[in-house]
């Protein structure tokens, strides 16, 4: 799937206990993004990723500054401790009429 560049695409990630698979809170939820030009943004929880309820947090990628391959790692620790790696494709506009 591809997005158009200027999209704001919302990433959720949802923590479950691995044994019981009930959601829980992780102690630390952080995400790592990658801009096709290289440059980085670490976003954590709760300055810059929301918690809808728990176990799931969300946070909005801008897409308005570049086309390309964009990357996010999102990890946590405690509890549902995960990392996991996604590759978001971002296509340049179409010239309007």
């Amino acid at each position: 799937m591809s997005y158009v560049q200027g999209s704001a695409i919302r990433i959720t990630a949802t923590f479950a206990d691995p044994d019981s698979g009930a959601a829980t809170d992780p102690a630390v939820v952080t995400m790592t993004i990658r801009r096709p030009d290289a440059t980085s943004e670490l976003r954590s929880y709760p300055a810059t990723i929301s918690k809808l309820s728990t176990g799931v947090y969300r946070t909005t990628i801008d897409t308005s500054a570049q086309a390309g391959s964009w990357r996010y790692e999102i990890g946590s620790t405690g509890t549902g401790a995960i990392r996991a790696q996604r590759t978001l494709r971002v296509v340049a506009a179409l010239p309007t009429a």
